[in-house]
């Protein structure tokens, strides 16, 4: 899939879809509900875009399994742990589904702003390392690809 291709899937596509959610919308796995899973999604794209910043955890020897996954055609499988993540997800941090979905927006905007014109600097993923635009776009596209199908929106 071009640049371009998962540039409008984020931009439009996805957020069309995550529009269609409503408070009560069952996940087909996972704990998080409907609200979390946008907040979740939500610092991610913090992070994508420079707002939070991180420390690569993953050991130095293991990081060229993990691009590989990246950069590879394979999915996140239903269920993925994430080891930076609780147990028990968080209570939702914001008062509707619509305020976590405007959130959304706004750092998926700060996203793009971020790396235009500065398409070949970085920023960490806490396991996929430093990871410039395009490569912060294809995780992107596969987390937010992950996260509609949790809720049976593809």
């Amino acid at each position: 899939m071009e640049v371009s291709e998962r540039e409008f899937f984020v931009k439009k596509t996805a957020l069309d879809k995550i529009r269609e959610l409503k408070e009560n919308s069952p996940a087909l796995w996972g704990k998080m509900n409907a609200r979390q899973m946008v907040e979740h999604l939500s610092e991610y794209i913090e992070h994508a875009n420079g707002k939070r910043k991180m420390q690569v955890l993953t050991e130095q020897e293991k990081l060229s399994a993990f691009r590989s996954f990246l950069f590879s055609e394979k999915e996140f499988k239903p269920g993925t742990p994430n080891s930076q993540m609780p147990e028990t997800p968080e209570q939702p941090r914001l008062e509707s589904l619509e305020a976590a979905i405007e959130e959304l927006e706004i750092n998926l905007y700060k996203f793009f702003e971020r790396f235009a014109g500065k398409e070949n600097e970085t920023e960490n993923h806490i396991f996929f390392g430093p990871l410039n635009y395009e490569e912060y776009l294809t995780l992107l596209y596969k987390h937010v690809l992950h996260h509609l199908k949790q809720f049976g929106l593809t």
